[in-house]
């Protein structure tokens, strides 16, 4: 299926299951599309998932049908949500209308971020488009320093992008934050190296929480169904085991009466 009538697809199914049916004029307005044309797309919906939307008279408006299944997102609201947050920081990128028009997701961690130097950070992502070593100019906390990277994966942690890469100094995989990289270049000394052998990329666990017991009881109640752990003993976190560092972190920042939420117990 080509990637317009999916997305589209998949715009009905949205509006469907999220925001209480479609009528071919917005499907349109969305789109820039004729109401013949829009009526054709959610007709040839129908027509490929029967059963999915039904026409509702009183509200003249197609529905989702009481077997409505959806076959391009996935009915998961928390999906949902980043989906529309993700929308709002590609409006900052595309001069496109977006799907999250009418259910503004202000994210307001996106004016705080880190300053990157924009040489450097063009650099890296062509040696992660094209699999190539750079020279780096990365100033740490501690000191400034020359090396070689081969990068192979990004990372979003803290409210800060960070690289995944090989370095050649070291001879070990490490991340590098991109607001600390002062300058790079292509290196032609070394051969780029991969993240095939990078363990802890590759290798799952998963972290165990329970609410601080320190907290009032109430508190720990509230903290416990936010998460909607419900009878569940411990908040159970998948990832990779590079990741762990930045989960802790994340865990043990979140705070309430001067103390952390939640306590890793595994």
């Amino acid at each position: 299926m080509k990637s317009d009538i999916y997305r589209r697809f998949a715009f009905i199914e949205a509006r469907l299951l999220y925001g209480g049916g479609i009528t071919a004029r917005e499907f349109g307005d969305m789109f820039g599309l004729s109401r013949q044309a829009a009526q054709n797309i959610i007709a040839r919906y129908a027509a490929h998932h029967p059963g999915n939307m039904v026409r509702d008279l009183s509200l003249r408006r197609q529905v989702a049908g009481e077997e409505f299944h959806p076959e391009y997102i996935r009915a998961n609201v928390q999906y949902f949500l980043d989906h529309l947050r993700g929308q709002t920081l590609s409006g900052f990128f595309f001069q496109d209308v977006e799907w999250n028009e009418e259910i503004v997701v202000d994210d307001v961690t996106a004016g705080i971020r880190p300053k990157i130097n924009i040489d450097a950070a063009h650099n890296l992502l062509l040696g992660l488009f094209n699999k190539y070593p750079l020279y780096a100019g990365y100033r740490s906390k501690k000191r400034y320093s020359e090396r070689i990277l081969s990068p192979h994966a990004m990372i979003f942690a803290r409210n800060r992008y960070l690289v995944r890469c090989y370095c050649h100094l070291k001879e070990q995989y490490l991340d590098f934050s991109l607001s600390r990289f002062r300058h790079t270049e292509p290196a032609t000394v070394e051969e780029w190296i991969s993240g095939e052998d990078d363990k802890n990329w590759h290798t799952y666990t998963e972290l165990s929480y329970v609410p601080n017991p320190k907290l009032p009881l109430r508190t720990q109640l509230v903290v416990r169904e936010d998460y909607m752990l419900d009878d569940q003993e411990t908040l159970v976190i998948p990832c990779r085991v590079a990741m762990v560092y930045y989960i802790k972190k994340e865990m043990g920042s979140e705070m309430v009466m001067n103390l952390a939420k939640w306590i890793c117990v595994k």
